[in-house]
């Protein structure tokens, strides 16, 4: 285990293995806090070494220290599940292989488990393992282990990932320390050495936060198409999981020709994943080939969702894929005016994930559709995260609907409406529209096609 700083992490990650290991070793980096006093009451060996920009080298000196006969690798920020316990000590005594599959799990501040993925974090001692890369870090064997792909997983066996639990401002602290590194690491790859280049180059795209992430992602890209033979077996995991990442990309910023064409190109490369066909359902519905879209749709509702074992080393959120799938579904539903179907979707999605806003912000729409004005009234003020975004489209709307029906939130809404006049077009029109409606006469929303229309077409894209 590399240490900085972990006093808040390590106590419950060195707890969590205590059933399972017999020596831990702490190769601590600089803490400036109790991190090596938490270890130590933990029985850790701890061993300081001077910090150089380079996690391999940080690993690698904790493996040369090592006395057991099998290395389980695990992070301050990782735990292994409870069900778990006890299973990594059976997996190890079992195994007739080299090294073992760890499956990882990320887990959110409020408990919940997002997107898995598979790694070697278990090897035999003496199975000559050295670690590579100055970050993102990885386990290299030599010849005679076989391919790190063909490694077994221990079965059951789940470490808990908590390591996007920190504040923003540590999220963006350690993005600008990665991108550091992989520019180091960049300017010492041979240009011949086209796999290290395409691993770093991948994380230096997907790793950026700010304006240039886009135009680095498109660098990986034309990286990898420029050189065919890194997608030719036996091909390395980040290129098709990048490919697969950038179609949904694509499809995400509404680019459906570009992400269908790319995701069949993967497909038909290196097999099945399911934001591949999301990504085909997507770009169909949208060219209006609704049948092909329900077959794709069909694929990732089914009672298994198809993945080739390539796709199995990158973090992949499984229950997201399929609830966009269904948010496409509620949207064909809406589309072809089937409202009830869609309603019944769009609030089966809210109640899963209450705090994802699109759902909910598309059952108020269909409400709108069918004449329901004041449970489309209902729905937005019953989740305040959507009407506190900002957007003067939801509030002439929530004012439209507070006039037809005569709500008592009418005056609420006319506040919100009127703070918006002076920098939003759309509500200095429809304030004019409110102000000149004759007094004392019946509000009606379809007298009002601006709104209507102007809040479906434009509210910020769904999924």
């Amino acid at each position: 285990m590399i240490a900085c700083d972990e006093a808040e992490n390590i106590d419950a990650c060195l707890q969590s293995a205590s059933q399972d290991v017999d020596e831990i070793i702490v190769v601590d980096t600089g803490s400036r806090d109790r991190t090596r006093s938490i270890a130590r009451r933990h029985g850790a060996r701890v061993v300081d070494i001077l910090w150089r920009d380079d996690f391999s080298a940080a690993r690698n000196h904790g493996l040369e220290l090592a006395t057991g006969k099998w290395i389980l690798v695990l992070d301050c920020d990782e735990r292994i599940s409870p069900e778990s316990r006890g299973l990594i000590r059976q997996a190890a005594e079992s195994a007739a292989s080299d090294a073992c599959h760890l499956r990882l799990i990320n887990v959110d501040p409020l408990g919940r488990h997002g997107a898995d993925w598979q790694a070697i974090r278990m090897f035999r001692n003496n199975a000559g393992v050295r670690y590579r890369g100055r970050i993102h870090e990885r386990p290299v064997f030599p010849a005679s282990s076989g391919a790190l792909a063909e490694q077994p997983e221990a079965p059951g066996v789940a470490i808990l990932h908590h390591g996007y639990q920190s504040s923003a401002i540590e999220q963006r602290d350690k993005a600008a320390r990665n991108l550091r590194l992989i520019e180091k690491a960049l300017e010492e790859i041979p240009d011949n050495d086209l796999v290290e280049r395409s691993l770093y180059l991948f994380y230096y795209g997907w790793g950026s936060l700010g304006p240039e992430r886009e135009q680095r992602i498109r660098a990986w890209v034309e990286f990898v198409d420029t050189h065919p033979e890194l997608e030719r077996p036996p091909v390395s995991a980040w290129i098709p999981a990048g490919m697969t990442q950038y179609a949904w990309s694509l499809s995400d910023q509404r680019q459906h020709a570009e992400a269908e064409v790319r995701a069949r190109r993967v497909l038909a490369k290196h097999g099945a994943s399911p934001p591949l066909y999301l990504a085909i359902a997507r770009a169909r519905a949208e060219a209006g080939d609704y049948q092909a879209a329900q077959e794709a749709l069909a694929v990732l509702l089914g009672p298994e969702l198809p993945m080739s074992a390539v796709y199995r080393h990158f973090p992949l959120d499984l229950g997201l894929v399929r609830r966009r799938a269904r948010h496409l579904q509620a949207e064909i539903a809406e589309r072809h005016e089937r409202y009830d179907e869609a309603a019944k979707l769009y609030a089966q999605l809210a109640r899963t994930d209450p705090d994802h806003l699109p759902p909910v912000l598309r059952l108020a729409c269909v409400e709108v559709q069918r004449g329901r004005y004041d449970e489309a009234l209902r729905v937005i003020q019953a989740n305040p995260a959507l009407w506190r975004q900002g957007l003067p489209e939801i509030d002439c709307l929530c004012l439209a609907l507070s006039l037809s029906i005569r709500s008592p939130d009418q005056p609420k809404w006319e506040e919100r409406v009127r703070d918006w006049v002076p920098q939003s077009e759309l509500a200095a029109r429809f304030q004019d529209q409110v102000d000149s409606h004759p007094a004392g006469s019946d509000f009606d929303l379809s007298d009002f096609p601006e709104i209507e229309q102007g809040v479906r077409v434009q509210l910020p894209k769904t999924e």
